[in-house]
């Protein structure tokens, strides 16, 4: 119990309550599409619109510096499950809740899944060779070749543009700031891990 308090301790002074993504203090209506519009599947609009859409599911959405997992984004808008319906008496098809739950296990997936940081972010990176005690010449023939050939999103993951090494976050803090700027797309050049998640009643 003593080593998980500090542990708990030595993650508690990087949190900053006001830069970092409290479910209840997000605006849901920010991720949640009040309603699908119908257009006529052949006009400009309908493509426009659901390209959109798809490159939400992908990419992820930003919005004021949080950043929604696509999974999460296609989850709350596009997904119906069976749940609890305020004045029904039995479960109903429903669009699932954005709730803390929701934010917490997507962004635990998307850390599981080899999340490495954003390809606009010019300081901070979560790939996890920074951790590792090499050089900068061994990161760069270690991690920025693919079969041989030079992979420059690997190196723009590890290196700022003044050819610095970036500042190492760990994702489970990194993926909840509210970050000063939309990052863009989401890099997945870690190792992926396992993931298990136990819940009790009522929780999802």
């Amino acid at each position: 119990m003593e080593d998980e308090k500090i542990k708990s301790d030595y993650y508690a002074q990087f949190i900053d309550p006001g830069t970092y993504v409290d479910p209840y203090r997000v605006e849901v209506n920010l991720f949640v599409e009040s309603e699908i519009p119908q257009y006529h599947p052949l006009s400009l609009d309908y493509r426009e619109y659901w390209r959109e859409i798809r490159r939400r599911c992908i990419e992820g959405y930003w919005q004021s510096g949080v950043w929604c997992p696509g999974t999460l984004y296609s989850y709350v808008n596009l997904a119906h499950i069976k749940r609890n319906v305020k004045g029904a008496k039995v479960k109903q098809f429903a669009l699932p809740l954005l709730r803390d739950v929701e934010w917490m296990v997507f962004y635990n997936a998307v850390e599981a899944r080899g999340f490495s940081g954003f390809r606009d972010d010019p300081t901070y990176s979560c790939h996890e060779a920074l951790t590792l005690d090499l050089t900068d010449h061994q990161l760069e023939n270690l991690y920025c070749y693919r079969e041989g050939e030079w992979h420059q999103e690997s190196y723009n993951n590890l290196f700022k543009k003044d050819k610095t090494r970036k500042v190492y976050q760990a994702p489970r803090l990194y993926l909840r700031k509210v970050h000063s700027e939309n990052y863009g797309v989401p890099l997945f050049l870690n190792m992926s891990k396992n993931m298990l998640t136990f819940g009790s009643r009522e929780f999802g």
